[in-house]
């Protein structure tokens, strides 16, 4: 076993050293997801829950399945 120092990166996770503690980070890791499936220039929105409002079914275009899959899987 090799001691290599403090870690800055583990399972995908920055680690940043605070004074009450450590704080672990995935946005690093988010925004490669982001990047790969060309989500990352995207603009944020606000998705607040309306329960008055009837669902419709989805008329856009669909997703590929197996862009899908990797999408989800990246999440896992």
């Amino acid at each position: 076993m090799k001691d290599v120092g403090r870690a800055d990166m583990i399972l995908g996770m920055k680690i940043s050293r605070i004074p009450n503690g450590i704080s672990l980070s995935l946005s690093h890791s988010i925004e490669k997801i982001l990047h790969k499936f060309d989500f990352y220039n995207f603009k944020p929105i606000s998705t607040p829950y309306d329960s008055s409002i009837v669902l419709k079914k989805n008329t856009g275009e669909p997703m590929p399945q197996l862009k899908y899959s990797q999408l989800i899987g990246s999440l896992l």
